[in-house]
This record gives C-alpha cells, sequence and structure tokens, in this order.
C-alpha cells in the first residue's frame, strides 16, 4: 500500500515522528548538536558555544524543531536589535555568523529526518559588508581630535607606525607587536611562538615558521593548529627583527619554549596582550587602532614598500587574493600621490610621442624586440628578490619615452641606461630611467671615467642643484641647449649648464639681489672646483 503523492507520503512520515517520538525542541536539538562538534578548532567551538548560550536558546530554545520558521530566526534577530547584548547591538556581519551557526545546526537535523525544511536558509539577511581600513591621515586626525567619528577599522601611517614602535622598545611585549606591525602575524600566531620556530641562517637572514596558534577557551589557553591550511607559512624577517630577537633569545637563555612570556614564564594569553596594546596606544597619544589593526597596517606597509600582491598574501597566510585586496589593503596618501605624479607622466610622455611612433623610438633606442627586452629587465628585478610587477611592458615603453622625449636623454644609451636602473635594488620605478645617475655615465662616455677633479666639480654642482626647486627644469633645458648646440650631453656638462642657467636666473631676481653659485654653494659649507665669477 503507498501513497499517492510524495507530498502525502513526507505528512505521513512527519505524523510518524509526532507520535512515536517525544516532542524535540529546538533548544534540545542545539544542545544535542554542540556536544557532538568534537572535531572542531578551539575557536570555532567557542563561537558556536556562544552563539547558542547568548541567543539561540534564550530566543528559540522552547520551539519545538519541527515547527520552527524562519520568521522565528527574524523576530529572534529584531529582538536582538532592540536589546543589544553587552551594550551593544549586534552587527550585521555578527548577525550572519549567528544565522550560519543555526543554519549548520539544522541542515544536521534535516539530515536526519527532524525537520524538512533549514528554516535559517530561508531567512535573507542584508548583506554584511566587510570594513575598508582607512589610513590615519593629518585631516583624519584633526577630525577625530575635534570630536569626529573613529573608524570601525584604520591603519597608522608609517611614521605614526614607527612612533608607535620606538616607544615600545623597551616593554615586555614590544618585539611581539613589533612582529605583528611589520609581519602581520595573528594575536594567536604570535602567543603560540616557540623559539624552535625560528630559524636563522649564516648570513644574519632569519624566518619564522608559522605552525600553532594560541587561543583561549572557557578562559583556559590553548595550542591549536593555524586558522586555515594557507595560515601555515614561513615568514621572513628584516635583520633588525632578526637581530632583536637573539638578543631576546640569549637574554632569557631559553633553548626552547614559548617565546613570548609572562614574568613567571607562562605563556602569554591573547587576551593579556590586547588589553595592553590598549594601553600603550592609549597613553602615547596616538591615534586608536585595534590589535588587528596592525596586521591591517603590515599589508598596507608592505603595498606602500612595493611588495607584490601575491606576497602580502603569503605574508598574511590567506587562501584567496580577493580577501588580501578588498579587506586588508589600503593606501597611504604618499603612494596615491606617486600614482597620481605616475599617471601624469604617462600622459605627458604619450602627448610628446603618440604611439603610434613607438616602434621608431625602440629602433632608435636599439630595443628591437621590446618583449624580450621585457623579460630580460624582469628576470633582473626577480633576481634582486624585487616584484617585477611594474616593468612590465607598457611601463618600460612609457619610461623610454619620458626618458627621451621629456627630458631629452639620447636614445642611443637608453638600453643600456635602463638595464642598470632595473639592476639598482633601490629602484622601485623604471620612470628612474628619467632622473640624471650613474647609468647614464658610462653609456655616454664609454671607456672613460671622471677624474677626481671633474667628480668633485660634479659634487659640487649637484649640491648647488639640490637646493633648487626647478632642478628638473633647469637639468631640461641644459640638456636641450646641450643638444642644440651639438656639445656632449654627460651628467657633468648637464650639471654646468643647469648651474650656469641657475646663476642666470638668481642674477635676475628682485630684492634680495644677486647670489652668486659660489655663495650658494659656501653658504651650505659644499665643496666647489668652480672658477670665481669675473667681475662684471
Amino acid at each position: 500500500m503507498g501513497y499517492p503523492t510524495r507530498a502525502a507520503a513526507r505528512a505521513a512520515l512527519q505524523s510518524w515522528h509526532n507520535t512515536a517520538r517525544p516532542v524535540l525542541t529546538t533548544g534540545q536539538w542545539l544542545t544535542r548538536w554542540l556536544a557532538t562538534r568534537v572535531h572542531l578548532r578551539a575557536s570555532t567551538l567557542r563561537a558556536y558555544e556562544s552563539h547558542v548560550r547568548l541567543y539561540l536558546l534564550p530566543h528559540l530554545g522552547g520551539i519545538p524543531l519541527a515547527d520552527l520558521q524562519a520568521d522565528d530566526v527574524a523576530a529572534m534577530l529584531a529582538a536582538i536589535s532592540r536589546r543589544p547584548q553587552r551594550g551593544r547591538p549586534l552587527s550585521a556581519a555578527s548577525q550572519t555568523r549567528l544565522r550560519a551557526t543555526l543554519g549548520t545546526a539544522l541542515s544536521t537535523a534535516q539530515r536526519r529526518g527532524f525537520v524538512e525544511r533549514n528554516a535559517a536558509s530561508d531567512l535573507e539577511l542584508s548583506p554584511a559588508r566587510r570594513p575598508h581600513p582607512v589610513v590615519w591621515s593629518e585631516p583624519r586626525v584633526r577630525a577625530w581630535r575635534a570630536g569626529g567619528p573613529r573608524p570601525a577599522v584604520a591603519v597608522w601611517t608609517a611614521e605614526q607606525t614607527a612612533t608607535f614602535l620606538d616607544g615600545v622598545d623597551t616593554d615586555p611585549m614590544g618585539l611581539l607587536f613589533r612582529l605583528i606591525a611589520l609581519r602581520g602575524l595573528r594575536r594567536g600566531e604570535a602567543c603560540g611562538l616557540f623559539w624552535s620556530d625560528l630559524d636563522t641562517t649564516a648570513d644574519g637572514t632569519a624566518t619564522l615558521t608559522i605552525g600553532r596558534q594560541l587561543v583561549e577557551v572557557r578562559g583556559a589557553p590553548h595550542l591549536t593548529e593555524p586558522k586555515s591550511a594557507a595560515s601555515c607559512r614561513t615568514v621572513a624577517l628584516d635583520a633588525d627583527t632578526a637581530s632583536r630577537l637573539a638578543d631576546r633569545r640569549r637574554h632569557t637563555g631559553a633553548p626552547d619554549g614559548p617565546m613570548f612570556t609572562t614574568a613567571t614564564g607562562r605563556a602569554l594569553r591573547p587576551g593579556t596582550v590586547t588589553n595592553r596594546f590598549a594601553s600603550l596606544v592609549a597613553a602615547g597619544g596616538l591615534p586608536p587602532v585595534r590589535l588587528h589593526d596592525l596586521r591591517h597596517g603590515a599589508a598596507t606597509l608592505a603595498l606602500a614598500a612595493g611588495a607584490d600582491l601575491k606576497v602580502i598574501q603569503d605574508l598574511l597566510g590567506h587562501a584567496s587574493i580577493v580577501l588580501t585586496a578588498d579587506t586588508y589593503t589600503s593606501v597611504l596618501p604618499a603612494v596615491a600621490a606617486d600614482s597620481a605624479e605616475a599617471v601624469a607622466r604617462l600622459i605627458r610622455a604619450a602627448a610628446v610621442y603618440p604611439p603610434g611612433h613607438q616602434a621608431e623610438l625602440l629602433v632608435a633606442c636599439r630595443i628591437t624586440d621590446l618583449d624580450a627586452f621585457t623579460a630580460t629587465v624582469q628576470g633582473l628585478r626577480r633576481d634582486l628578490g624585487q616584484p617585477s610587477v611594474r616593468w612590465s611592458a607598457p611601463c618600460l615603453g612609457a619610461a623610454i619615452q619620458f626618458a627621451v622625449k621629456v627630458r631629452s636623454w639620447p636614445a642611443a644609451h637608453v638600453r643600456d641606461a635602463l638595464l642598470l636602473v632595473a639592476a639598482d635594488p633601490h629602484t622601485r620605478s623604471p620612470m628612474r630611467l628619467a632622473e640624471a645617475g650613474p647609468w647614464w655615465d658610462h653609456a655616454q662616455r664609454p671607456g672613460l671615467t671622471r677624474t677626481r677633479q671633474e667628480q668633485d666639480e660634479l659634487d659640487g654642482l649637484e649640491a648647488t642643484l639640490a637646493d633648487a626647486d626647478d632642478r628638473a627644469t633647469l637639468q631640461l633645458q641644459a640638456r636641450q641647449q646641450l643638444a642644440a648646440d651639438s656639445e656632449p650631453v654627460t651628467r657633468l656638462t648637464v650639471a654646468r649648464r643647469a648651474c650656469r642657467l641657475l646663476e642666470q636666473q638668481t642674477s635676475r631676481s628682485g630684492a634680495d639681489g644677486p647670489i652668486s653659485i659660489n655663495r650658494r654653494i659656501s653658504v651650505n659649507r659644499r665643496p666647489s672646483t668652480l672658477p670665481p665669477k669675473p667681475p662684471s
């Protein structure tokens, strides 16, 4: 004997459940479900327990599990919003996590036949927007000090970070905060470090292996696995931090054991670290940030230093580069200004030398295949351990155009000069090609080197030009005049002509009267080999 429809069969099954078993409430099921969660990370289990104890049991515990509807869940969230727990309303992100906890419990109940539908999955919530970190720029700091709002997630500038690290240098937790601020460790990862995780090589380089984290469960510290598989990583350290860790290890005299401990030798609890950080920030007078915001700041500083986004992802231990790009990185004001100037340079170069004629320029620069030349340049950057994202073919083409057509550097020597620029570890962008530097010397004067007298003269001339506000304009005019006069265009001849132009400019100045090149150099206490100015 069967049932005419599937719906009739479900109704008969539900009727059997209702008569054959006692009524199971939502609270009973949640308690039973929570007791079976034995293979979860301690932090996840702690979140589940908190959601069940604070929200789900008080609001949904008495409702029969089979009768639970999406409207009941919506009513719970509305009630929580009206009567917030712990003195503050539940954020959209917290509501999403709460719904996820209930949904996981109801999915298990659905698989076991206790409910037909998952009431949590039927509920629509407003999408939770991830707060994007903002930089504590000077205008934002002034607004905050005047009573303005504090951003939900904020990061310090490089100067503010340096101020904080200098201020906590002698604090027992200062080195721990340094690791979080520079290398982006999570709080639990830093607290869970052991001396065996530090690997130092003979040349002084050092790395940290992140393989565990310290979390608090029911008030007790526990060592657990990191947050995800991507969180297990190796983090490179700068020489200064490596030296500080080595000094700390010698001072403690511990060959192994926790890297950061209390005065009694016990491992630092994450909550203690957070409280200490908050008190130090308040005492230092800096704009407020959370301890976790230091991790955001590490990503932002790495981006400003020229690190590739993939490198930052690996540094932070993110499984997805989207999370790194959308949530953890911000653009510092100085980097934004550099970007604006770079775009303006590209436009100026394109206006002087139209894209359709780029092939002619490359031939004049002795570059027959731009793609092959780009691969060579990017190889040089990788050999230096530097990011190569700014050294693409379009970027190289723009730098070449700007150097030749805007700054008037000789095209015949561009190829060699650009290779020297790329091989310099201090170079951040190919646009450095347009600047006066040693990469032009040997290219313009093959087989020749300056004498000591010429070098002293060049040092004095460039010291004078360094004080001029319009140095770039003077150098450009000097190169154009030398080219028009068919004279050699070298770093020394450009400096001589630029200083002559500067002297003419200052001689025509107004109320302050003429200031000679020699006087400018003597005021700045820099040597000069220029002959004295002849009497008028």
